[in-house]
């Protein structure tokens, strides 16, 4: 807790002056969906109504097989965004991996932005997620916060929304500082194009243990920007608000999914925490990694 928070104290998001002169570069902004007719409509606006130039921005929505009426609205949504808004139909689920990628090959920008589609992102949110990328080429890519929009829905919403907030707010932030953080969400995170680009077809057709990688998809992407030698960095000034689970059982899938990519990704990247996969800011990652799994089992010893 020391060591974190001593980091922690050194964490500001960047920022640019008012008045300054910004040549804001072309984002593509992919969004994967899966039975989300509930927010679908409310997700895609919310990108729109944000204050990024228009010029420079587009959306790519994925139906990933949906059994629902999502696909009606993203073509109702195509209706009043026209050409600035792409739709991509999977006849039948392929995974939100498949979609990401299919996304990817589809889009112009040179900034890829993921988002939930069970998500709002606020105003000013894609233009803060890309301040780190234009002020250093060395940031690969740049999670953003991701805080709950049904918080007061019932007790576990709420602890959850607790959770986010100690993950993103504390974890994400000190981990930003020396630009290692390990998991940028895919509720919302700004990549560099060029990068995803160099191991986009090893990532899409990952296997861990002979098995096709189904889920973690987002720790995975973060892994192997990390192993090409990119900073990842944290900006708690772009915000993305998402539909966390409001019972326990759907809690405790979405738990399972993010501790086995969790284990997966850290035996992936203590095979090359020690090399020379970078140029500064090496050390502060290994201390990092090995308080975070030094936790496991102490707390096995304690139960």
């Amino acid at each position: 807790v020391i060591f974190r928070t001593i980091i922690w104290f050194r964490y500001k998001p960047q920022t640019i002056e008012s008045g300054a002169s910004v040549n804001w570069p072309f984002v593509s902004v992919i969004m994967p969906a899966l039975n989300e007719e509930e927010l679908i409509e409310k997700s895609i606006a919310s990108i729109f109504n944000s204050n990024y130039p228009q010029d420079k921005l587009e959306v790519i929505c994925i139906n990933d097989g949906s059994t629902d009426s999502t696909f009606f609205y993203m073509l109702r949504a195509k209706q009043v965004y026209g050409d600035k808004l792409k739709v991509v139909n999977f006849r039948e689920n392929q995974g939100k991996r498949k979609a990401l990628y299919v996304g990817l090959k589809k889009s112009r920008g040179e900034i890829i932005v993921t988002v939930d589609t069970d998500s709002k992102i606020g105003r000013s949110t894609i233009r803060n997620l890309v301040i780190p990328l234009i002020k250093d080429e060395r940031t690969g890519a740049v999670a953003g916060r991701v805080a709950v929009l049904n918080e007061k829905e019932n007790f576990l919403t709420r602890m959850l929304s607790v959770r986010y907030s100690i993950s993103f707010n504390c974890g994400r932030a000190y981990q930003s500082v020396y630009g290692a953080v390990f998991c940028c969400p895919g509720a919302l995170t700004a990549y560099r194009k060029n990068v995803l680009l160099k191991f986009i077809n090893e990532w899409v057709n990952q296997k861990f243990l002979k098995t096709a990688c189904t889920y973690g998809e987002d720790r995975a992407l973060t892994t192997q920007i990390l192993k090409a030698g990119y900073m990842t960095r944290f900006q708690s000034n772009a915000c993305v608000y998402t539909k966390v689970p409001t019972k326990l059982a759907q809690m405790i899938r979405m738990y399972l999914r993010w501790t086995r990519s969790y284990i997966r990704e850290s035996i992936l990247f203590a095979k090359f925490m020690f090399s020379k996969y970078r140029k500064k800011h090496r050390v502060m990652p290994i201390f990092d990694f090995f308080f975070l799994n030094i936790l496991h089992p102490f707390h096995i010893f304690s139960l």
